[in-house]
């Protein structure tokens, strides 16, 4: 038996249904984390968190880099997305590109 309020327990419940969906799209089955693995590796390889921009700049580079990879481990292996397609995804990337010309010319 659950203990507390019925409608905390049904938001877990569709949190729980979300975080799975948005683990088929970032993810891969047996790295549940391989999404931030594979940018964590992009961000030290071009040794981004040292790079001589203001940190806003570094994390609109972050979260880009993060819908390019989701984008490019559905492409690469024709995965079906549940949450985002990749027509979503390439125009996030896009929106992020934009937002960071505006970010390095400030």
């Amino acid at each position: 038996m659950r203990y507390g309020h019925k409608k905390f327990y049904k938001i877990l419940d569709e949190l729980a249904e979300l975080h799975s969906a948005k683990n088929n799209d970032y993810a891969e089955n047996n790295r549940p984390l391989g999404n931030f693995e594979r940018v964590a590796h992009l961000i030290d390889y071009y040794n981004l968190l040292n790079a001589p921009y203001p940190t806003k700049t570094k994390v609109a580079i972050f979260y880009m880099l993060k819908q390019f990879d989701c984008f490019m481990n559905a492409y690469g292996k024709g995965k079906k997305m549940k949450v985002e397609g990749l027509k979503e995804r390439l125009r996030d990337i896009e929106v992020y590109t934009i937002l960071l010309e505006i970010l390095l010319n400030d």
